[in-house]
C-alpha cells in the first residue's frame, strides 16, 4: 500500500507525525509517500514536490512490483481517495494502459470518514497483491 496526502496538517495533529515532517510539507510543498511496512507500521517512503509527481511515483512503484515479462500472475488493484478524485481517476487511466500491468480487477472506491480524519481529506493511494490461483 502507498499512499500520500496534502499536507501532514491531520497526522501531526494526531502526534502520528514528527515536526520535521510538517515543517517540509508546510514549507518547501513536498507531499509525502507513505507505505506500510512488513512490521505493520506506516513509513515515509520519499517526498515528492507536487500532485503529479505523487501520481508518477505510485504509478512507477505498481509497475516496479508488476515488471516480470514471463510472469502471467494478475494483481488485484485498489484505488482509494478522500475528497479529490482526479489524481485516482489519473492513475487509473496510466495502469489501465500499461500493457505490462496484469491486471484481474481494478477498484476506485472513496476512504472512509475515520481514515479521512486522521489523515485529512487530501489522502489517495493505491493498494495491490497479486491473485492467488482461483
Amino acid at each position: 500500500m502507498f499512499a500520500t496526502f496534502e499536507n501532514f496538517e491531520y497526522i501531526f495533529r494526531g502526534g502520528r507525525a514528527p515536526f520535521l515532517g510538517k515543517f517540509l510539507s508546510r514549507s518547501i510543498r513536498l507531499k509525502p509517500i507513505i507505505t506500510i511496512g512488513s512490521d505493520g507500521k506506516v513509513k515515509l517512503k520519499k517526498f515528492v514536490k507536487n500532485k503529479r509527481n505523487s501520481i508518477i511515483e505510485l504509478y512507477r512503484q505498481i509497475r516496479k512490483d508488476s515488471f516480470d515479462p514471463f510472469s502471467t500472475v494478475k494483481k488485484k488493484i485498489g484505488i482509494f481517495y478522500g475528497t479529490d478524485i482526479n489524481p485516482a481517476l489519473e492513475l487509473e487511466k496510466m495502469i489501465r494502459e500499461d500493457s505490462r500491468i496484469k491486471i484481474d480487477e481494478l477498484i476506485l472506491t472513496e476512504v472512509t470518514t475515520v481514515m479521512s480524519a486522521h489523515t485529512g481529506p487530501g489522502i489517495w493511494g493505491v493498494s495491490y497483491c497479486p491473485v492467488v490461483s482461483k
